[in-house]
């Protein structure tokens, strides 16, 4: 029942006793002659039982309506409560928020700072390695690459020298020339690269044959001298200095480090059809590996002895490999500079 269900009710009893009291018990519709007239005296009144009633009516509602506000300020105040740690909350929420994102930035920076510190680190350790490793090079030190040198005796040919220099601070390991000219009699030697094959006998490997290549110490030169067969005689040259004869010298140069590394580089030089015997480079870049096709080379085997199983492997002895004590079967050891 709402407030203003219960004032009606209150309302209607009051009103029903009011009229009760009123009327004789005998005849209520009849005045009783017996009571005189009701007079208002001024400064006195006498509240009667509908007036008590209805005060006490008017008191409850005012009272109901008081603890109603009562209520609802107290409502309200629980909502404002929840407002503000609502808002607290929240205010806590965005200020650990902001924390963490600095936390995160820092995390991330010390992160970015280590990798730019160890890719720095990287940098220097690959640039010492490389500092390291042997540097072959066309050109002796006085800036000669190739030179033909005259026959000391008549009717011979000349020769023609090859120029390179290890400008590296590590000995360059198995160095190997391979070098032909144009000329039709020029003998070509096919598969002059460095060879090199993982021996298998019964099953098993028992080391690595090798071919090719000498030992070029740190800052030392190297000379190769061109085959007979491909240096001019006297009437190519002739026809070499007119323009009617072609020569081109090509070739490669490959070697190994200490570190199992894999050079190779191809060159070629080519005469400009006028006087004098001078030749100029045209070429000298990396070669790709994958295109120098090796012949393996005329190993002699008993012949009680059945040719064991030869896999291809890589072209330079790795240090593990040289660690382990693996032998390494060489047709032609390596030599210092044959000079």
């Amino acid at each position: 029942m709402n407030i203003y269900n219960r004032i009606r009710s209150v309302w209607e009893k009051i009103k029903k006793q009011g009229e009760t009291e009123d009327q004789p018990a005998e005849n209520p519709d009849v005045p009783s002659a017996d009571l005189p007239p009701y007079r208002h005296r001024a400064g006195h009144h006498h509240p009667n039982a509908y007036e008590v009633q209805h005060r006490t009516a008017e008191r409850e509602y005012w009272q109901d309506q008081l603890r109603l506000a009562k209520d609802l300020n107290v409502i309200t105040k629980a909502l404002n409560t929840i407002t503000i740690s609502t808002a607290v909350i929240a205010g806590f929420a965005t200020l650990a928020g902001f924390i963490s994102l600095g936390f995160l930035k820092g995390t991330l920076d010390a992160t970015k700072d280590a990798a730019e510190a160890a890719a720095t680190q990287a940098r220097i350790a690959l640039t010492q390695l490389h500092s390291q490793r042997p540097f072959m090079a066309l050109g002796r030190g006085d800036g000669v690459i190739v030179e033909y040198r005259p026959p000391t005796e008549t009717g011979r040919k000349g020769t023609i020298q090859l120029y390179f220099s290890n400008t590296g601070p590590a000995p360059a390991l198995r160095f190997l020339v391979g070098a032909h000219s144009s000329l039709p009699t020029a003998q070509i030697e096919k598969g002059r690269h460095l060879y090199r094959r993982r021996v298998i006998q019964n099953g098993k490997p028992t080391g690595w044959l090798s071919m090719g290549g000498h030992i070029v110490a740190a800052n030392a030169p190297y000379v190769v001298t061109l085959d007979s067969t491909s240096v001019p005689s006297d009437d190519e040259w002739r026809l070499i200095e007119t323009g009617k004869l072609e020569f081109i010298i090509r070739g490669t140069y490959e070697y190994c480090d200490s570190w199992g590394k894999y050079t190779c580089n191809m060159f070629m030089f080519i005469h400009p059809g006028t006087p004098g015997k001078s030749l100029k480079l045209v070429a000298d870049d990396s070669c790709v590996p994958a295109v120098l096709k090796d012949t393996p080379p005329p190993f002699l085997w008993p012949p009680e002895t059945e040719p064991p199983e030869l896999q291809v492997d890589r072209r330079c002895q790795q240090p593990e490999e040289r660690a382990a004590g693996d032998q390494e079967l060489d047709e032609f050891p390596p030599k210092e500079n044959p000079q």
